[in-house]
């Protein structure tokens, strides 16, 4: 019988609770567990892999100490999602007062960033609408709106056409068996934000027990 593993460290506590009740009702037995996350190093490989499909295909992945003057404004986030700093919007005047700062601290032991650490620098795009869509094997088990404009806001509209065009994207490249994709509504069309694990994704309003069945249905097949 398949056994679930919980980070339960990594997860809202409300939504921990809903998925807990979810298996409870269908009888599959699981263990709560605290672990330290892992992090990979997928933006380069996801930009390789999606070509303009990505809605940062013209970004430029490089040390933060080495990052060149290829915009004056820009997206910056670091490429292993280790929460080092958080994504944000700069110019290149801020980005320069940035990197003095982290050099200024460079030598201290407990330093979260450094100027070797890599960084994704992307241009900027308006985003009307984002999407996240679980993919279990190389289907989409379950997917949400999360965000509408600037403004946080789930819910289970989710157009046909984004649909279709996770799918196309998850048959160019999957990192895993089990894993989230994030879609942008863009001018410029649909585009894929960014991946994640699936064990550490937030559901939004996705169908929790879609995604349960999905995952016992790809380990028994």
């Amino acid at each position: 019988m398949l056994h679930w593993v919980i980070q339960d460290n990594l997860i809202n506590p409300q939504t921990r609770d809903q998925l807990v009740l979810l298996l409870k009702e269908r009888n599959v037995p699981f263990t709560l567990v605290k672990l330290i996350p892992f992090f990979h190093q997928i933006d380069e490989l996801m930009l390789e892999r999606y070509g303009d499909l990505a809605l940062n295909a013209g970004a430029v992945c490089a040390q933060l100490g080495e990052l060149p003057r290829a915009m004056e404004r820009f997206f910056i986030r670091p490429v292993l999602d280790n929460k080092s700093f958080a994504g944000t919007i700069m110019t290149w005047q801020e980005l320069e007062q940035f990197r003095a700062g982290v050099a200024s601290i460079a030598d201290e032991e407990d330093a979260t960033l450094r100027l070797s650490d890599r960084v994704v620098m992307a241009p900027l795009t308006e985003i009307r609408a984002e999407y996240r869509l679980f993919v279990i094997g190389d289907e989409v088990a379950a997917a949400s709106r999360y965000k509408l404009g600037e403004r946080v806001e789930s819910s289970l509209q989710v157009p046909a056409e984004v649909l279709a065009f996770a799918r196309a994207a998850v048959a160019c490249w999957r990192p895993n068996d089990a894993f989230t994709i994030d879609i942008a509504e863009t001018d410029a069309g649909l585009k894929v934000i960014e991946l994640n694990s699936a064990n550490s994704a937030g559901f939004y309003a996705c169908d929790i027990g879609q995604i349960i069945d999905a995952v016992n249905q790809r380990l028994v097949s």
